[in-house]
């Protein structure tokens, strides 16, 4: 258990190590790439003053508000198109195409729509994710297992009872399989929403640092998204996808 522990972390080691062999002792490689000691103590500092607690609970908060919602948004759609063939038939190209749209292209729109505050941040997070929950729940919807669609055949099932006993647990057992997937795609909208116009958040305090040039302080930024990001992923696999597989079986 130890040494799986211990080969876990040499990768992170070796890389600190040559960090700091690399940039330490000279000038302008500490300028442009810091040193491990340097971002570790910046981090602390703004940790335990609270700035970098707050700029991070507010990105985590606009991330997993936008995830929500396409969650639940891109479930019922889904759910509706895998019901309705001839409402996919016509709808699917269409979700397909605005799904291909890059999401930064959108940004400047989501200003007009919700201002600058938490609500724009919170709705680049829904655009990144929810055309991903639909399409993970429409394709989980369309193919459920043939032997349990024999059964529902079998008793005569009604179409409300297939949709409801089968085709959602299938749906949202696809949906969960993406959730890991979709939260990236949420901190990266919330993250590029508060590049484009923010005064809070991590986006805020790295754009800030970065027009600086305080190196340290980018990257203290940086370890800080990486971190809350790693654990809503933990968070979402242990309560989501856990629970989504249960109903399954």
């Amino acid at each position: 258990m130890l040494v799986r522990v211990g080969l876990r972390f040499l990768p992170l080691l070796v890389f600190l190590a040559g960090w700091h062999l690399i940039c330490a002792g000279n000038q302008r490689r500490t300028f442009l790439f810091s040193t491990p000691g340097r971002v570790a103590q910046q981090f602390w500092e703004d940790l335990t003053s609270g700035v970098l607690a707050g700029h991070a609970g507010i990105t985590a908060s606009e991330a997993l508000v936008g995830f929500i919602l396409a969650t639940l948004a891109g479930t019922i759609i889904g759910l509706l198109l895998a019901s309705w063939s001839r409402l996919s038939d016509i709808v699917a190209p269409y979700l397909g195409m605005l799904g291909a749209v890059p999401v930064y292209a959108l940004a400047p729109m989501t200003i007009i729509w919700f201002g600058i505050g938490f609500w724009q941040k919170a709705g680049i997070a829904f655009l990144s994710t929810v055309f991903v929950a639909t399409n993970q729940a429409f394709q989980g919807a369309s193919h459920p297992p043939d032997d349990q669609m024999l059964i529902f055949r079998a008793f005569r099932a009604r179409p409300l009872q297939v949709l409801w006993k089968l085709r959602f647990p299938v749906a949202l057992a696809w949906v969960a399989s993406g959730c890991r997937l979709n939260v990236g795609f949420a901190f990266l909208g919330a993250f590029l929403g508060e590049i484009i116009s923010s005064n809070v958040g991590l986006g805020h305090y790295i754009m800030k640092a970065s027009s600086l040039y305080d190196v340290p302080r980018v990257l203290s930024g940086v370890l800080a998204l990486l971190m809350v990001a790693f654990a809503i992923d933990k968070a979402v696999s242990a309560l989501f996808v856990a629970r989504a597989r249960s109903m399954v079986r």
